[in-house]
């Protein structure tokens, strides 16, 4: 979805808003608003209530874009569907990134551990990119933080957004492997020209010259947005400790089982309780694909 588009979301949503209202749209293309209890009938979708809620979506990603915009931040996907529950109906969305925090925790082993500062690398850059270059080097000085054991500073360094590649939809246009196969279906099928009708009304037409062989796609997994920064000291009562880098292999579990698939990652969180994180090692057959 290009930045435009998205800019011009609340002008698209406004016109659909009037013709709504005025009822220039034909009713039978307005999503029925369906009511579950047995004495209160369907009645018609209330557009104006949808239109007046809106998102905040759209905002929030024109800030952490910051007036750049790649051509593969925000895919658009497309549905479509003949007959069923909903009838029939085509539609787009847009997936969005998922949101991710790098901070760093500075925790207290001490019964007084008085903060005055931190030493960063910094990449003041503000915008979408796809790696932080964390070069120029930066001391932020503040009135003294005092934590106790079990005590924590949480500092904020790195936002980026994410698409998961195990995950859909993206998932299913990465190899393109599944967009082949239905492209050869349709390709066989013995017609020139394929209707969608509902109740005997055609409401959608496609020739067969006119899809495409599926092409692949190059798609970022993350994008880093706005100042990036990472932490190389802390500076407790004055002096300057350094920071050390976590490395890339942290934990390491050695198993043997009758079986094999994609190793999946839980977290045990300080309250008991897991968290799914997801595949690892997904396709890393190779070091060149090794991510972070």
């Amino acid at each position: 979805m290009k930045q435009q588009e998205a800019q011009n979301y609340w002008a698209s949503v406004a016109a659909i808003r009037n013709a709504v209202k005025k009822r220039e749209l034909n009713q039978s293309f307005i999503t029925p608003d369906f009511q579950d209890t047995r004495d209160e009938p369907r009645r018609p979708f209330q557009a104006e209530k949808l239109f007046e809620r809106g998102t905040p979506s759209v905002k929030v990603l024109e800030e952490l874009s910051d007036g750049t915009w790649p051509e593969d931040f925000l895919l658009k996907f497309g549905t479509t569907s003949a007959g069923g529950c909903g009838s029939s109906q085509f539609g787009f969305h847009a997936e969005p990134r998922k949101l991710y925090m790098l901070i760093a925790v500075v925790l207290a082993v001490g019964r007084h551990v008085p903060i005055t500062g931190i030493e960063y690398l910094v990449d003041a850059r503000n915008g979408l990119r796809r790696e932080a270059r964390e070069q120029a080097s930066r001391v932020e000085e503040f009135p003294e933080q005092v934590i106790t054991t079990g005590q924590s500073l949480v500092i904020p360094l790195r936002l980026e957004l994410r698409y998961n590649f195990d995950e859909g939809p993206v998932s299913t246009i990465l190899d393109g492997a599944g967009a082949r196969r239905i492209h050869q279906r349709i390709i066989g099928i013995n017609k020139n020209v394929f209707q969608a009708r509902d109740n005997g009304r055609r409401w959608m037409e496609k020739s067969k010259s006119s899809f495409k062989p599926p092409e692949g796609f190059d798609i970022t997994r993350s994008y880093v947005s706005g100042p990036s920064r990472n932490i190389t000291g802390v500076q407790v009562g004055g002096r300057m400790f350094p920071a050390k880098s976590a490395p890339r292999i942290a934990v390491v579990s050695v198993g043997e089982f009758d079986g094999g698939s994609c190793p999946f990652l839980l977290i045990k969180e300080d309250d008991g309780e897991w968290s799914y994180h997801g595949r690892v090692l997904v396709a890393a057959d190779e070091s060149s694909k090794s991510r972070k």
